[in-house]
């Protein structure tokens, strides 16, 4: 299983679940490519942040855009 959070890090909050062998659409990437932007499996009207190291992308990802981050954190 693999937390989807808030933003592209670990220091945001994971907010749902994507659970081992399931699938969710992906909708933008950090500048990087090391962070997805994908439907909420668990709400798949909102977006979460997988990390892309631990999950495997099926179909091309030549155009999936940059998604700007949430707000910084404030600790």
């Amino acid at each position: 299983n693999v937390n989807c959070r808030s933003g592209p890090d670990v220091a945001y909050d994971s907010v749902s679940v994507l659970v081992f062998g399931s699938t969710t659409q992906v909708a933008g990437r950090s500048e990087g490519s090391s962070w997805w932007y994908v439907h909420d499996p668990a709400n798949p009207s909102q977006f979460c942040w997988i990390f892309s190291g631990v999950v495997t992308i099926s179909g091309p990802t030549a155009n999936i855009p940059v998604q700007a981050p949430p707000a910084a954190i404030v600790t």
